[in-house]
Parts: C-alpha cells; sequence; structure tokens
C-alpha cells in the first residue's frame, strides 16, 4: 500500500472537498434559477411551459457535473469501479447520459411542438447505431480484455503487467473504434440506399460520397492492422505508410472529381 505525506493527503482533502462545494453551488444555483422560471412562468399566465429549454440546457450540464460529482467522490461502487478502467467504459457513461438525456429533449419538443411531424426518431436511431455498438464494448471490455492479456503473456512472458495491459487496452480500444466505424458505415448506407431505391430518385452522387467514406474507412482499417498486427516495422515507418495511405487515397479522389469536371 502506498503511504501518502501529511501534505499530499491534505492536498486530496483540499481537492475533494472543493469539488464538493462546487458541485453543491452549482446544484443550488441550477435549482434556484430554475425554480425563479417557473415562477415566473406561473405568475405571467401559465401558458406553455418555456422553461422547459432552460430547464433540459441548464440540466445537460448539470447532470454532466453530477456524474462526475459521483464518480470521482466514491458514492456508488459502480462508478467508482468504472472511474479506474480505460477512457473507452468511462465515456460510456458520459455517452449514456448525453444520448438518453438529448434524445429525451427531442422526443418532447416533437410531440408538443411539432407533433405532423416525426424527426426524433432519425437522432435516436442514427445515435443509437454509435451507442449501440459502445454499448457492446462496454459490457464485453473485461472479456476482451482478458483474453488479449492472455495472448500476450504467452506472446511476451518477460514483460511487466502494466505494460502488457496498456498494449491490451489500446488494442482493443481501436478494435472497437474500427467496429463502431464499420457498422456505422453499413447501416447508413443500408438506410440511405434503401430510401433511394423506394423514392426511385437517382444515386450516382450518393454512391460517390459511398466510396469517399469507404476510402476514408479503409486507412482506418490500414491503420489498426499495421499498428496491431505487424511488429516488424518501427512505429515512425508505419506512420509514414498511413500518411502515405490517406495523400494517395485524397488525391485520387481529387483527380476523380477533377476529371469529371475539369473547369471547376
Amino acid at each position: 500500500m502506498v503511504k501518502l505525506s501529511e501534505s499530499k493527503k491534505k492536498n486530496i482533502l483540499i481537492r475533494l472537498l472543493a469539488n464538493r462545494i462546487l458541485f453543491a453551488l452549482h446544484l443550488f444555483a441550477y435549482c434556484a434559477v430554475m425554480g425563479l422560471l417557473i415562477l415566473i412562468w406561473a405568475i405571467t399566465g401559465a401558458g406553455f411551459f418555456w422553461p422547459f429549454f432552460a430547464i433540459f440546457g441548464w440540466g445537460f450540464g448539470m447532470g454532466f457535473h453530477a456524474l462526475i460529482y459521483l464518480m470521482y467522490n466514491d458514492i456508488f461502487h459502480f462508478l467508482t469501479k468504472i472511474r479506474q478502467d480505460p477512457a473507452f467504459r468511462v465515456l460510456f457513461i458520459f455517452h449514456a447520459w448525453f444520448y438518453s438525456s438529448v434524445n429525451i429533449f427531442l422526443i418532447i419538443i416533437n410531440i408538443s411542438l411539432i407533433p405532423a411531424i416525426i424527426f426524433f426518431i432519425w437522432p435516436l436511431l442514427f445515435w443509437g447505431i454509435a451507442f449501440g455498438f459502445h454499448a457492446l464494448g462496454f459490457f464485453l471490455w473485461e472479456s476482451s480484455i482478458g483474453r488479449e492479456m492472455t495472448n500476450l503473456q504467452r506472446k511476451y512472458p518477460d514483460s511487466e503487467m502494466r505494460k502488457l495491459k496498456m498494449m491490451a487496452t489500446s488494442k482493443i480500444s481501436n478494435f472497437w473504434l474500427v467496429i463502431i466505424h464499420v457498422g456505422y458505415y453499413l447501416i447508413v448506407n443500408i438506410f440511405i440506399y434503401t430510401g433511394i431505391i423506394l423514392v426511385r430518385t437517382d444515386i450516382s452522387e450518393l454512391i460517390e460520397m459511398s466510396l469517399w467514406w469507404a476510402s476514408l474507412l479503409g486507412v482506418h482499417i490500414f491503420s489498426f492492422l499495421l499498428f496491431f498486427f505487424v511488429e516488424s516495422l518501427k512505429y515512425v515507418v508505419k506512420g509514414v505508410f498511413i500518411h502515405l495511405a490517406f495523400y494517395g487515397t485524397s488525391n485520387a479522389w481529387m483527380l476523380y472529381q477533377y476529371s469529371k469536371d475539369p473547369l471547376n
């Protein structure tokens, strides 16, 4: 167990107390201002509930602050444990908060103000794709890290556990980023082309956009494979290869666009 000096203990306690005071002040200000707005709304006729926008708008930040407070003050064991995990898992908690709160806000706005046009389903669906993959990575994280650590221990038996864990974390994090990217590409294109086919419109420009996105996705996958499966090259050389891949892809695309309309 690491022993802390009295000065370090004091600094930790001061930071902890400061964070609690800041959160309490933020919460008090939020409740006071929202209460005042609701009072003004009630006094001025209690028509359309316009304080709703302030409640949700400021509430996004208030909820974010509350999550940080709960996570870093050891109030809930689950959040305390998540705090000690890699950024991929920590960010999922914040991702879940913003995904749920923003979409609830949009649903309420849609139903209360523009019920004739249902638009909330699109951010709920398309943002939900990324959120779903992020959630999958979150819940499969420990088993994925465990398998990767086992493989690395066999491969590098003399390496420190801390170094092996860093390597495993980096690989699994980047793997899930690639999976999210691939999933987004496939699902978005399926939805777009399905809609285009149903309305029978020209798809030539959409095909070009899909190809451009596919080229970027290809560079992303190439980068992942190069960094995590090709050990014979140094990192600098790998960086050069990735740079060349992106450079070549970008210039090939620009030349293609120029060949279509050289005057523009």
